[in-house]
């Protein structure tokens, strides 16, 4: 059965900033037609150019667009449907668009023939032949965007947002890091961590397709039960749905594109449960000790000049600080982090010098003075109804750009 989808482009409007670059502003959301549901984390670029930016979960996305691709054309991608283009040129300050989108469907002669029995192992082998053409062995950088919420005890109260550089040598290297600009709100002493550990940092520690450590290039066990769990397409390609999970409150989960052997996505979901063998404990004061309850991880990747780059990194993390003595919990906290990366250099990449690298720190010991002016243009992840919730939540003591005003300038102090 075919299903549509429904992507409305609500606004696309000119915006001049005071550097005088010129930009279009174009703000949609992508929905199912039929079900009416969301497709979040959708890919939306511009055609044979290096940027883009991704939609969150409710399907939203702003994307600020430089006017010199005013005749270039958008498009927007979405394993299991097929991509809607349309040129920048056909839209102006009034349009508002409805488009139907049939989803991908598979032609037998598309499907892969092998003289050989092809198992599961068998295509996950291939996969790991195919790194270093879809992931690289040579330096690329990229702008993206981050943002981090925290929950305590129900309670919102905490946003960081970043702009950064980042930097890689090949797939098998570390990511190196510099903040362009970063702001927050005047969070309360009851939302800060028992860690100086620097969130920005590790969100790329678990990039679980091309990060050094984590990189499913490197994790790849057969012994570990992997099943193809069904096939769905992209653009008419088939995609492999492949799963791994000896137990059952951990499981993850691969998308694999046929054509290239390469992976467009990749997710985490563990479930530890409040007691047992199978709950993460650590110690992290007297009598208490930190408990891990949920990890949910997805990793997005876009092919862009023939290579796969992140386009989209989310975790959120559910734990709680439990007091052994009273037998009570003192303390039940939600991290949430996203980062989209919003444009690719690997033509003419930069290092990132020892100077200007981001320190291992947490970000909120690196807040610099807040520019507004920067934020203006700079493509971020466009807040869904549940956060525009959150937000009356963090503005009881003032807007948040009176919060971001009000910031310290902390980027010029030593580790």
């Amino acid at each position: 059965m075919r299903v549509a989808f429904v992507f409305c482009i609500f606004i696309l409007s000119w915006k001049t900033s005071l550097s005088q670059e010129t930009f279009i502003t174009v703000t949609g959301e992508i929905t199912a037609a039929q079900t009416k549901e969301p497709l979040g984390y959708a890919n939306v670029t511009v055609i044979g150019k290096a940027i883009g930016t991704t939609s969150n979960s409710s399907g939203g996305f702003e994307f600020h667009i430089p006017k010199s691709y005013s005749k270039d054309t958008l498009a927007i991608s979405f394993i299991g449907y097929k991509t809607f283009k349309i040129c920048l040129a056909d839209l102006n300050d009034t349009s508002q668009l409805w488009i139907k989108l049939e989803q991908s469907s598979l032609e037998l002669g598309e499907v892969i023939v092998r003289d050989k029995e092809y198992t599961v192992y068998s295509l996950l082998d291939d996969v790991i032949s195919e790194y270093e053409k879809n992931y690289g062995t040579k330096p690329y950088e990229m702008n993206g965007f981050y943002r981090e919420i925290r929950q305590t005890n129900e309670k919102y109260g905490y946003l960081i947002e970043a702009a950064c550089r980042i930097y890689k040598e090949n797939y098998k290297t570390p990511y190196n890091v510099s903040l362009e600009k970063i702001r927050s709100n005047a969070s309360s002493s009851e939302f800060q961590v028992r860690t100086d550990e620097n969130f920005l940092e590790t969100i790329l520690v678990n990039d679980y397709v091309s990060n050094s450590v984590m990189g499913f290039f490197k994790r790849y066990n057969k012994k570990d039960k992997y099943v193809i769990d069904d096939t769905t397409s992209i653009d008419n390609n088939v995609v492999y749905i492949v799963s791994k999970g000896n137990l059952p409150f951990e499981k993850e989960t691969l998308y694999i594109i046929a054509k290239d052997l390469a992976i467009l996505r990749y997710d985490i979901e563990n479930k530890y449960g409040p007691d047992g063998n199978n709950q993460p404990k650590r110690k992290i004061g007297k009598n208490l000790i930190g408990r891990y309850h949920y990890l949910n991880m997805v990793n997005i990747f876009t092919k862009i000049n023939g290579r796969y780059y992140p386009s989209y990194i989310r975790s959120r993390f559910e734990h709680d600080e439990y007091n052994e003595l009273k037998k009570i919990t003192e303390k039940r906290s939600v991290l949430m982090r996203e980062l989209i990366i919003n444009k690719v250099n690997s033509d003419n990449p930069s290092k990132i010098s020892t100077k200007t690298e981001m320190k291992s720190v947490k970000l909120d010991d690196q807040l610099q003075k807040y520019d507004p002016e920067f934020w203006k243009n700079y493509n971020v992840l466009t807040r869904t109804p549940l956060q525009d919730e959150i937000l009356k939540g963090l503005e009881k003591n003032g807007t948040l750009e009176e919060q971001f005003n009000k910031q310290t300038d902390n980027s010029k102090k030593k580790n």
